[in-house]
């Protein structure tokens, strides 16, 4: 090495390349290689992209662990690993220009400071310098210790995050591309198999709706809010006050609307506990079939609000006649309130929900 390498090693940056620092064991295999700029952004961004696609492969899992209403859902899966490559081509390059590459540099700088050479270790710290500034500092504003520790397993993940690049597009190593893009799916592949065999083994509990039957159908199912249908045995439903959406010919838009009246219900069984349905007819009231959610000991009827995607659920929850007799507000009072729910709740927590201004979903045009 000429008495200048030295110098031209600590210049890190070039045009077009990095070139490597002392060898070592850090650098063994790539000492005295160039780091091509260009290379680095691309491993840096595909490593991002498996992030993502492994992060997508544990929330699958988890999520059918929780009582959500849309497990199973293929579209808006779809949506999500669409979403997922987008904002890796479009925000990957944007993130590694302005986080990973940076400390990149920062981190062979303080090696060859303190260290004398160039180590991966010391990439760590310039990666945690963002999660810490960014999200420690509002987890302490709160003064909860709850709140605390939560932004410091925030921080300790978004750092990985950061890590995980910075550490793959530093390396000199031969076909680092084809590297990390088989290792990165395998990984990703292997993740998501080790979850479904959990789920199918019992060793994770996948969540489904219970099984209702019409005899357990029978009675009043509310809102919490004062909004009830009232099933009984021989097909016939009254509705009190219940949300459902309306459609205003002229605008072709939706707006939400109370139904009080008469008519009929079926339950459908559908193919399976997702699939089964409550069909409620009532005149000038018009609803999809209503869902089944909760548990076992707690069955919940639900309505999606808008787009299905986003979660937003009207929840009935069953309540003996004596406590709807109890806690069922008056006409009035609930004008001024909303049985807008998300799952899970129970039916204390909805009886004991504030009231709030009832919203509407005006603007939502008809497709």
């Amino acid at each position: 090495m000429s008495k200048d390498e030295p110098r031209r090693a600590a210049g890190a940056w070039g045009t077009g390349a990095v070139r490597a620092g002392k060898a070592g064991p850090g650098n063994a295999a790539g000492a005295g290689r160039k780091r091509s700029f260009t290379r680095m952004l691309v491993v840096s961004v595909l490593t991002l992209l498996l992030e993502g696609a492994l992060g997508v492969a544990v929330l699958m899992v988890y999520q059918q662990t929780l009582e959500t209403p849309n497990v199973g859902n293929v579209q808006g899966t779809s949506f999500l690993l669409l979403a997922l490559v987008l904002g890796a081509a479009l925000l990957g390059p944007v993130v590694t220009l302005l986080v990973v590459l940076p400390a990149v540099w920062l981190g062979d700088a303080l090696g060859r400071r303190f260290g004398g050479r160039e180590r991966w270790w010391w990439v760590l710290p310039p990666a945690a310098v963002l999660p810490l500034i960014v999200l420690l500092p509002r987890a302490a504003a709160t003064g909860s210790a709850a709140s605390l520790a939560d932004g410091a397993a925030q921080s300790l993940i978004l750092t990985a995050v950061i890590a995980a690049p910075a550490l793959t597009s530093r390396s000199r190593a031969r076909s680092l591309l084809t590297k990390v893009a088989v290792g990165g799916t395998a990984a990703v592949l292997v993740t998501a198999c080790a979850g479904e065999a959990a789920l199918s083994t019992g060793l994770l509990k996948e969540y489904r709706p219970p099984v209702l039957s019409p005899a357990a159908l029978v009675g009043t199912w509310s809102d919490g809010r004062g909004g009830t249908l009232d099933f009984a045995a021989d097909g016939t439903v009254i509705a009190t006050g219940v949300d459902f959406e309306s459609l205003d010919r002229d605008s072709r838009e939706y707006s939400t609307a109370e139904c009080d009246g008469r008519g009929t219900w079926t339950y459908s069984p559908g193919r399976d506990t997702w699939t089964q349905a409550v069909d409620v007819s009532v005149g000038g009231c018009t609803w999809d079939g209503w869902n089944v959610g909760g548990d076992t000991d707690r069955i919940d009827l639900y309505q999606y609000v808008g787009d299905p995607d986003l979660w937003v659920l009207y929840v009935l929850h069953e309540v003996g006649a004596d406590t709807q007799a109890e806690s069922s507000p008056s006409a009035s009072s609930r004008a001024a309130e909303t049985p807008l729910a998300r799952l899970p709740t129970t039916a204390a927590a909805a009886a004991a929900a504030p009231t709030k201004a009832r919203p509407t979903t005006q603007g939502r045009s008809s497709t």
